[in-house]
């Protein structure tokens, strides 16, 4: 079974939803050797633990890393574009210098994403000498203008060609370059920017199927009602993420599958169950939704 090599970056607060994001993708891909990489400089021994656990299950791998020595000053002051994420966010940029060298490229994942479907055409493309494959972004017009770029790509699925990006971007390069776009006053939306700017000149673009980034605003969802079927990874974009117990949107019983899995039974689940939505109005309101009987 040929490998397929995954990578997160996450910390103690977002085990949940890092956890959800790795069953799904597991789960949807049993016909590879998945071998997960994530950094443990903001996890501790119980969520390495917990992470682990889940992988090997599938009979997949769990290989965890240290951030580069170089690099921790810059982390420490990294800015971040939204309240909800963490400086964690700018880990994947390390990756092509924490890889095992026979590690050619790597298939990144938000942790805010859930797989539906088989990733081996996407993980599989011919990605040649781009440094990245990925997915416009739902607001790539207005990001390319502020930027000034022909093309922008959501950085939160990435196919990552681990060999390129090293071989044309020593450590202490990244490093520099990142350091000189943080000041920058136009770099708003942090390592995603960060990410476009450096690596615009060779990405490939691939189907949105890819990274559905997908938004609660009824209208914009039965707009696409295609796209949402169709979707191989869904990536929740708004602040109103998923695990909380009133967000409502077209994936609600596929996501509740590995929210109920992640809480298991007894106390932690009738927590889940006692919020003040409650899976049965959930439901409901899910079914509304997409009927349009509700706003």
């Amino acid at each position: 079974m040929e490998n397929m090599h995954v990578a997160f970056c996450c910390d103690n607060n977002y085990i949940m939803p890092a956890s959800i994001m790795l069953e799904s993708l597991m789960r949807n891909n049993r016909n590879r050797h998945i071998i997960a990489h994530t950094f443990t400089d903001d996890l501790n021994e119980n969520s390495i633990e917990t992470l682990r656990l889940l992988v090997e299950k599938y009979q997949g791998e769990l290989v965890t890393h240290q951030l580069p020595e170089e690099a921790i000053e810059t982390m420490k002051n990294a800015p971040l574009a939204w309240e909800y994420l963490s400086t964690a966010a700018y880990y994947r940029l390390m990756l092509p210098y924490v890889l095992d060298e026979a590690v050619e490229k790597v298939l990144y994942l938000d942790c805010d994403v859930m797989v539906r479907k088989n990733l081996e055409q996407y993980y599989d493309c011919p990605i040649k000498d781009n440094y990245v494959a990925g997915v416009h972004d739902i607001e790539e017009e207005q990001h390319s203008e502020r930027l000034n770029l022909p093309l922008y790509v959501n950085s939160g699925v990435l196919v990552m060609n681990i060999r390129e990006i090293k071989q044309s971007f020593s450590l202490n390069e990244m490093l520099d370059e990142m350091n000189r776009l943080m000041k920058r006053d136009e770099v708003t939306c942090g390592d995603q920017d960060i990410i476009n700017i450096i690596f615009h000149k060779k990405m490939l673009i691939l189907q949105d199927a890819f990274n559905y980034q997908h938004c609660i605003h009824k209208k914009y969802v039965l707009k696409h009602k295609k796209e949402v079927q169709e979707a191989a990874v869904v990536h929740f974009i708004t602040s109103d993420k998923p695990w909380f117990s009133t967000y409502v949107f077209p994936y609600t019983r596929e996501y509740y599958v590995y929210l109920k899995k992640y809480f298991g039974i007894g106390k932690k689940l009738r927590y889940w169950l006692s919020k003040p939505a409650g899976l049965v109005k959930i439901i409901k309101k899910h079914n509304d939704y997409m009927s349009g009987k509700s706003e």
